[in-house]
């Protein structure tokens, strides 16, 4: 198999790597990983649909000879399921091949209150549909024309996209109310966050430049004092891909402080995980779940979120906005108590064309300010190299 060139350039890889060195985005890639990424890519593009992991994979145990990319039989065994998983996220890193029909089917889709839309400070004139008055109650006619009043949207104002993952979707009710105040969006995950979610978050905020704020919640254990770490690497090298050059990211529970502070039940680590001899030294063997915070102290996790997603938002913002469109409505009040009027009076069957309302208005909604604070970030795009590879090793000294 001959291997292509990768479409894109791909940068120098750093002198260090955070991640192991098969799963880190700036591994200095060897032939292996592209012969592997380009059979990966190959299988993609042959199936030709839609499809997720565990599709390709029976995919390509369906074949009639199936292979792997050293020419070995490739078969329904979990060994063949990792290599095939390496194979992919290789191609990925290194741009080959089409991955645009791929989906990730593990991790729930994100909860959406995500206002991705650029700053647009100008006012919305609703055009409302003409009315047919046919046993048509007053009631609906007053919907329609109150419907169609002008009004200024709230769409973009914020200073930044705002976005809150959990490794575990037990946390939905607790977390998912207060990303909806702040306009975020909320990633429940099944265990470790994907390439394909975290890409798609980066993506997104590239869209309209707004920084990205990325809060991380996990269990307190060793896989998840490392989630944040491998989430944060790959935004780092997607941001850089994508051109979005503000990015910061920082775990905010569980911590140690706060397993001490609330007191928490822990539980052995599990003994199969590869991290657990390091976290053991540090902390002893006592993890603890998310699970054990809300059920000891109910209310206690949302207060978390929501103090660290408050100085991001501006609700000053968003109240002057919605100040100045309760007045658009009062002095629209009598055009509309006066087309109730007319429709009231009004034959049966007569199609009415409502009035198009114009507000005039002076008000230019301002767009919320950068946020100020002293905050550590584990990832903070805006460090040099030297700058951030060295928070990452004092966050996994800790560990």
């Amino acid at each position: 198999m001959s291997l292509p060139e990768s479409p894109r350039k791909i940068k120098a890889p750093r002198r260090e790597l955070v991640l192991s060195s098969m799963r880190d985005p700036y591994s200095p890639w060897g032939e292996t990983q592209r012969r592997r990424a380009a059979w990966a890519a190959e299988a993609m593009s042959r199936m030709g649909r839609a499809t997720h992991l565990r599709g390709l994979h029976y995919w390509l145990v369906s074949q009639a000879v199936p292979r792997n990319a050293e020419g070995q039989p490739y078969g329904n065994t979990e060994q063949a399921w990792d290599y095939l998983a390496m194979a992919v996220m290789w191609a990925k890193y290194q741009g080959i091949g089409d991955w645009k029909q791929f989906r990730d089917k593990k991790h729930p889709e994100p909860l959406g209150f995500l206002d991705y839309e650029p700053f647009q400070p100008g006012i919305e004139d609703k055009q409302p549909a003409p009315l047919v008055i046919k046993d048509l109650a007053l009631l609906a006619a007053e919907r329609v024309l109150r419907g169609s009043v002008p009004q200024f949207s709230t769409h973009g104002l914020q200073a930044h996209t705002l976005v809150v993952f959990c490794e575990k979707n037990t946390m939905n009710e607790v977390i998912r109310p207060e990303v909806s105040r702040v306009d975020g969006m909320f990633q429940p995950l099944v265990g470790e966050a994907s390439l394909e979610r975290v890409r798609k978050v980066v993506e997104l905020a590239a869209g309209v430049g707004k920084p990205l704020r990325v809060f991380y919640v996990s269990d307190f254990d060793p896989s998840g004092k490392q989630m944040p770490v491998s989430v944060a690497r790959k935004m780092e090298f997607f941001g850089q891909q994508e051109g979005l050059a503000d990015i910061k990211l920082m775990p905010i529970a569980l911590t140690y402080e706060q397993v001490q502070q609330y007191r928490l039940p822990g539980v052995p680590t599990k003994p199969l995980d590869s991290r657990a001899a390091g976290f053991k030294e540090v902390y002893g063997d006592r993890a603890t779940e998310l699970d054990a915070l809300e059920a000891i102290h109910p209310g206690e996790l949302r207060r978390i979120v929501r103090a660290a997603l408050a100085p991001f938002y501006s609700f000053a913002v968003v109240d002057r906005v919605r100040e100045e469109n309760r007045r658009i409505t009062a002095r629209l009040e009598p055009i509309i108590r006066g087309a109730l009027e007319g429709i009231g009076a009004a034959v049966a069957d007569l199609t009415l064309e409502l009035p198009l309302l114009h507000a005039e208005t002076e008000f230019v909604p301002q767009r919320a300010q950068e946020a100020a604070g002293q905050v550590v970030w584990l990832l903070d795009s805006k460090r040099n190299e030297e700058e951030q590879l060295a928070e990452y090793r004092r966050y996994k000294a800790e560990q």
